[in-house]
Order: C-alpha cells, then structure tokens, then sequence
C-alpha cells in the first residue's frame, strides 16, 4: 500500500468568475485566498505537476493554478481513504474560514 498525503493548490482570483466556482463558494469573503484541495499518493510536486500537464487534472487547477501551498506529510503518513477524509475536512474548514475551494 502506498503512503498518501493531502495537498493545496494557490488559484488566480480570476477563477471566481466560474459559475460553478462560486456556486461552491456561497461564503467567500472578498480578499481570502483561493485553493484547490487534493489528495495523492504521489509528491504533491508531481501531482501539481500532472495538473498542469493535464493529467487527471482539475480543471481550475490547469487554468487557475499558481503555485504549491501546502504539501501535508506526517510521520505517519495516509492511507487513500484517510487521505480523502482529510481532503474533504481540510476543504471545509477552508470555506468555513471564507476562503474559495474547489476539492476533488
């Protein structure tokens, strides 16, 4: 089994022009960052990587990705199911805290 980590992406503020961006981001308050929220069991370098290139890859992250936030890799490192849990609680507390999210 591989090792899985939770990752986060920094997006242009452009990619709150998306309809389906901002559907997701009812709560977004204006001048907080905007992030998309993954999980790999690659180096978030790579899967940033294979966004941009297109592979497997989010949309908004191939158009509106910038740069590699956050990389999570703890001593004890995710299973894929752990991973995705974390994903989606890491993508809430986000929201919650007014930033715009966009999560596999």
């Amino acid at each position: 089994m591989r090792d899985c980590r939770v990752y986060v992406i920094n997006l242009e503020k452009t990619v709150l022009k998306g309809r389906d961006f901002q559907r997701a981001n009812p709560d977004y308050a204006p001048g907080m960052p905007c992030v998309y929220v993954g999980s790999t069991c690659r180096t978030a370098e790579e899967r940033f990587e294979q966004h941009l290139a297109g592979i497997k890859s989010s949309k908004y992250v191939r158009k509106f990705g910038r740069s590699l936030r956050l990389s999570e890799c703890r001593p004890a490192l995710l299973t894929r199911g752990r991973a995705k849990q974390r994903e989606r609680n890491l993508a809430r507390t986000f929201r919650e805290r007014g930033w715009g999210v966009w999560s596999s």
